[in-house]
């Protein structure tokens, strides 16, 4: 008997659209874990930080779905006080290397900047901690969204997705399906993660109403305006830019080439 695909996927209210109707048949990590299990050969396919596809170019990237902004992206934030000039030290939410990183290559090809990096443990969001003028703080996913809403009045904030789109010109990817080396089958769980998600743009509504908890007028504002789910020509040629800066800022080993689309 053929075994059933692994697949693997982190539970951010951004991932609904692309697994709504499928979610028994994944499971669920944060977003550096499932990359660390799908590295071990754990999982087959996995919803991962583009940063993953920069530091093992041999996975495969599902064609056409992402999890990408076009400006605003709203859950992926630096909060910081006083100018952004003043800042020394950046403590990260290490969740998420796609964010971590572009924060990285933002703050150093953009702003000339190269703060002291420290991991941020995110558990604290429910007390948050009082930032110096100059410190900032790495927040993504719904866990930004709730610090956006309760304390985003007190901090200026850097959205990541706008400040790139502000500089580059493009979007940008923050995760996509990764698809290992080797696996059988894989054009095949390829086609399937890109119908799950033509699915799901068709019900965006119904996925809006399964998952918007006590707030489906932020979760429609977040999933239609902030989020986009296709991964075409602007989005490649935005994934080839963070590539070349990560190299020129030295925050990957070798310049990635081309990605190998299934």
């Amino acid at each position: 008997m053929q075994r059933l695909p692994r697949i693997g996927c982190v539970r951010y209210l951004n991932a609904k659209p692309l697994i709504y109707g499928h979610a028994r048949e994944v499971s669920f990590h944060q977003p550096a874990a499932l990359a660390d299990k799908l590295a071990a050969g754990e999982l087959d396919a996995g919803l991962c930080p583009i940063f993953e596809w920069m530091r093992n170019p041999h996975y495969a990237i599902v064609d056409r779905a992402a999890i990408a902004c076009h400006g605003s992206v709203h859950s992926v934030f630096l909060a910081h006080r006083g100018p952004i000039q003043s800042l020394r030290r950046v403590r990260l939410d290490p969740s998420s290397r796609s964010s971590s990183h572009l924060l990285r290559v933002l703050l150093a090809e953009f702003h000339s900047l190269h703060p002291r990096y420290e991991d941020f443990d995110a558990s604290v969001l429910e007390t948050p901690p009082e930032p110096r003028r100059d410190e900032g703080l790495l927040l993504i996913g719904d866990q930004a969204n709730r610090f956006r809403a309760a304390h985003g009045d007190r901090f200026e904030i850097l959205d990541l997705g706008a400040e790139w789109h502000r500089m580059t010109g493009l979007p940008f990817v923050f995760a996509a399906w990764l698809v290992r080396e080797g696996v059988r089958g894989a054009t095949r769980l390829a086609r399937m993660l890109r119908r799950w998600k033509q699915e799901n743009m068709r019900r965006l509504e119904a996925v809006i109403g399964r998952h918007g908890g006590a707030h489906p007028e932020f979760a429609r504002f977040y999933l239609m305006q902030c989020i986009r789910y296709d991964l075409g020509e602007a989005e490649k040629r935005a994934i080839g830019e963070f590539g070349r800066l990560l190299h020129k800022h030295e925050l990957i080993e070798g310049a990635p080439g081309k990605p190998r689309w299934i």
